[in-house]
């Protein structure tokens, strides 16, 4: 795993930056990790900045439509009504993830999800202060 996770309840948001290569096992690991956090409180934003991370080579839209439900369906009702922003650095990879923002469109639960290119327009998606700052 190569992400780290930071809960700010001042903001109402846990900040996730992942690095290097992504495994498959990444987006749930770090939902157990949020979710077993003692600061978690159901209904925080989630901003995943994997600007400098390569999503897995597994990653297109016909595994997150297949894959998504039973892989991360478990945890959506523990998050309830949020927005998760993911910020990406590159096409390629925006495109990877947008696929699955699209996929997971589908499904009834409360999360909106939105793929970004920068911080700044995730920051200002979540309605947080213009002069926030990822604190990892």
């Amino acid at each position: 795993m190569a992400f780290a996770i930071v809960i700010s309840k001042e903001l109402n948001c846990v900040f996730i930056r992942h690095e290097g290569q992504m495994a498959v096992t990444d987006i749930p690991a770090s939902f157990d990790e949020i979710l077993a956090h003692p600061d978690f409180k159901k209904g925080m934003n989630i901003l995943r900045d994997s600007t400098n991370a390569i999503q897995p080579q597994e990653y297109d839209f016909n595994f997150f439509q297949r894959e998504s439900p039973g892989r991360l369906g478990k945890y959506e009702p523990f998050f309830g009504k949020c927005k998760l922003a993911w910020v990406i650095s590159n096409p390629k990879e925006f495109a990877i993830v947008h696929r699955y923002t699209i996929a997971r469109r589908m499904s009834d639960d409360l999360m909106e999800r939105h793929p970004f290119n920068t911080i700044q327009a995730a920051i200002d998606w979540l309605g947080l202060p213009a002069d926030s700052e990822i604190p990892i």
